[in-house]
């Protein structure tokens, strides 16, 4: 005989197939999920970045406005924890002093006058200094980097270019458990008008660096520089800034060029250097201090046209950070550079929030592409 009760138990229960598809079924479900909620995660946090950059650069725009002086807004990164890097934005303005770049400070080469010359800013505006979110980065269009490169001996192997605004300049790293080449100092200028300006032009200047502790030196690599001496008899200021108490004596004229390699090429088949020709000499290495290998470094600041805001943190998971290492070994360092410029730029193109500014008013308004 039949029990009819455990028949009809057997029939309503679940098999053990049916309950591992269920579990599936969820488990796809929960993934698409989780994905999605990132997704959209990741587009509020670059909402809200965005936001914040804007803020920054209406305080810094209006500062100008009021003072009819060149103000910048400058990012540069800053230690909050350990292993913990964000990116602050300081408005300074510039302070009345401006020098020729005089690049050999060791060997005693004056250089020339016709050297590109340096603006010095200071910080103005009181309170912390404005702060972006853990692991939103900030980009500029290297534009600025005359990198010419001759294609003629190679026109179909070496298709990369990051010359001007192909390629895109990022502030240095230092909160990474390995050290990468180093980056740069970006900001925005904005003239006294609140215009959007690449050169310092009440200054007559080409460059600019901020001396964030207002002590009169430019410090770079551990280093400080006065900018002032002229044993050559060009008609500068004879003395440097008076050394504060159990200071060590800053060295004369301007920091020299650090080797970034912002212009390096590689062809990533064969990882074969290309050469290049930089800013204003026909070599491998920029002959400007634009480099920021130190949190205290005072650089010269890289201005753009426009901002890219982009999830840094995104882009390292998705990137690959290994091949950004820093090495002792130029080569090594150029290749490091050249491939970071290389994934960044492709990243930064397809995920950034782009920042440009109305011509007419100067005001930042978000562009869908370059």
């Amino acid at each position: 005989m039949v029990n009819r009760r455990y028949s009809q138990r057997i029939r309503t229960a679940f098999t053990l197939i049916e309950l591992l598809a269920v579990v599936a079924i969820i488990g796809v479900l929960g993934l698409a999920t989780v994905a999605s909620y990132q997704a959209i995660a990741s587009d509020v946090r670059r909402a809200g970045a965005v936001e914040e950059v804007k803020n920054m650069l209406t305080i810094a725009r209006q500062r100008a406005i009021e003072d009819a002086r060149p103000t910048a807004l400058v990012f540069r990164p800053t230690i909050t924890a350990p292993g913990v890097q964000q990116l602050e934005g300081i408005v300074a303005q510039y302070s009345g002093e401006a020098f020729p770049w005089i690049p050999d400070p060791e060997s005693g080469d004056p250089g020339s006058i016709n050297e590109p010359r340096t603006a010095r800013f200071v910080p103005v505006g009181s309170g912390k200094p404005m702060q972006l979110a853990e692991g939103i980065g900030v980009a500029v269009p290297g534009h600025r980097i005359s990198n010419l490169s001759d294609y003629s001996n190679s026109p179909t192997t070496d298709p990369m270019a990051y010359d001007g605004d192909v390629q895109y300049l990022t502030p240095s790293q230092f909160a990474s458990k390995l050290p990468e080449a180093p980056g740069q100092m970006i900001g925005i200028l904005f003239s006294g008008d609140g215009a959007v300006a690449n050169i310092v032009h009440a200054a007559d200047a080409d460059w600019l660096w901020v001396d964030f502790n207002a002590d009169g030196f430019q410090r770079y690599e551990g280093i400080d520089y006065c900018n002032r001496q002229d044993p050559a008899g060009f008609g500068l200021p004879d003395a440097c800034p008076p050394v504060a108490d159990g200071a060590a004596e800053p060295l004369s004229w301007s920091p020299p060029s650090a080797g970034c390699f912002v212009g390096a090429r590689y062809r990533l088949s064969d990882g074969l250097h290309v050469a290049t020709k930089d800013m204003w000499e026909d070599n491998e290495a920029e002959r400007l201090p634009i480099c920021q290998q130190h949190l205290d470094d005072e650089p010269l600041v890289v201005t753009g046209a426009w901002l890219a805001v982009y999830d840094d943190r995104e882009a390292r998971e998705q990137l690959d950070p290994m091949t950004w290492l820093d090495s002792s070994t130029d080569p090594v360092r150029r290749k490091a550079v050249s491939v970071r410029a290389a994934s960044l730029r492709e990243f930064i193109d397809a995920n950034a929030r782009q920042l440009h500014f109305n011509k007419f008013s100067g005001v930042p308004m978000e562009a869908a592409n370059r």
